[in-house]
C-alpha cells in the first residue's frame, strides 16, 4: 500500500508537470469587439528587431479618444510580439514601455506588467459578428484597449517582433516559465538554482522540486502579514490598540486581512489619508 501511494504521487507529479509545460491553446469564448478596432499585424522576424510605429494611432494626438486595436494570436515557432508606447519620440535614449505581449507558448496577447497595467484591457476570442474590413464571425483576435489616450505631439505606439534563434538553448527560459507558473514569482538565485539541476537532470528536476515542494508544510500567507504589523483590534474606528502577538490567543483581529488604512499606508507619503506613511 505504501509502494503504490508513492507510486501514485509520482504519477499525480508527472500529470502536474505535464499540464504546467503543455502549450496553451488559442480557443477562446465569442466575443464581440468594438466597432471603431483597428487591426494591425506584428511585424515580420528580422535580424535586429526593430519596433514598427503604428502610423495610424500614433498620428492622431490631442483628441483624449481612447482606441481599440485587433491583434492576432502569436503562433510562429519561438516568436514573441510586444505592443509599446513611447512618451518621448524625439528622445534618442526614449524608453518603450510595455502594454501587451503574445508568444508561441501563449498565444493569445495578455497585458504586461508595467505603468499602464492597471488601465490596459485585453480581450480574446472568436469574433461573433463580421466587423469588415478588418475581420471575419468565427476570426481568433485579441483586442487591446489604449487607455490613457495619446495626448502629447511625441507619443506614440509600436510592435516588435522578437526571434530566439535554433542554436541558442533556451533551458533557463524553461525553468523560469516552470517556476513563474507554480510559484508568487521567482527570484533570480531560485531560478539559477534550478536551472543548474535542469542541465543535469533534464525535466526530471522539475518534477522533483514540484515534489519536494508538495511535500512541505503549508504556509499562512495571513500569518506572515499579522506577524510583522501591529495587532489590529476587532473596532474598526480604532488604530493600534495593543494586545496580544498576532494569532496568539484571545489576540484581537478584524475579520479581514486589511482594512483602508493599510492599504492607504502602503502608498507611502503620497497617501491622501492623514497617515504619511513615513
Amino acid at each position: 500500500m505504501k509502494w503504490f501511494g508513492g507510486f501514485f504521487l509520482n504519477a499525480l507529479i508527472l500529470i502536474l508537470l505535464a499540464v504546467l509545460t503543455t502549450t496553451p491553446t488559442t480557443d477562446a469564448a465569442e466575443v464581440s469587439f468594438h466597432p471603431d478596432a483597428k487591426r494591425f499585424i506584428c511585424p515580420p522576424v528580422t535580424i535586429d528587431p526593430t519596433p514598427t510605429r503604428l502610423d495610424s494611432l500614433s498620428l492622431d494626438k490631442g483628441n483624449k479618444v481612447i482606441k481599440y486595436i485587433l491583434l492576432e494570436p502569436r503562433t510562429t515557432s519561438r516568436t514573441l510580439c510586444t505592443l509599446t508606447r513611447v512618451n518621448d519620440e524625439f528622445n534618442p535614449n526614449r524608453v518603450y514601455i510595455p502594454i501587451a505581449r503574445a508568444y508561441d507558448d501563449n498565444p493569445l496577447w495578455t497585458k504586461s506588467a508595467g505603468k499602464y497595467v492597471s488601465t490596459t484591457e485585453v480581450i480574446c476570442g472568436e469574433a461573433v459578428l463580421d466587423g469588415l474590413p478588418e475581420y471575419q464571425a468565427g476570426e481568433t483576435l485579441c483586442q487591446v484597449k489604449l487607455d490613457p489616450p495619446l495626448d502629447l505631439t511625441n507619443d506614440g505606439y509600436y510592435l516588435t517582433t522578437f526571434q530566439v534563434g535554433d542554436n541558442i538553448k533556451d533551458e533557463k527560459a524553461i525553468v523560469a516559465t516552470f517556476l513563474e507558473k507554480v510559484t508568487f514569482g521567482p527570484t533570480t538565485e531560485e531560478i539559477n538554482k534550478l536551472h543548474a539541476q535542469y542541465t543535469q537532470q533534464g525535466p526530471y528536476a522539475l518534477a522533483k522540486w514540484l515534489k519536494d515542494n508538495l511535500a512541505k508544510p503549508i504556509s499562512s500567507h495571513r500569518a506572515q502579514f499579522r506577524k510583522y504589523l501591529h495587532p489590529r483590534a476587532v473596532e474598526s474606528y480604532i488604530y493600534g490598540i495593543p494586545g496580544p502577538r498576532p494569532c496568539e490567543r484571545d489576540a484581537r483581529f478584524r475579520r479581514f486581512a486589511f482594512t483602508y488604512m493599510d492599504v492607504e499606508i502602503s502608498r507611502g507619503r503620497n497617501s491622501p489619508a492623514d497617515h504619511t506613511g513615513a
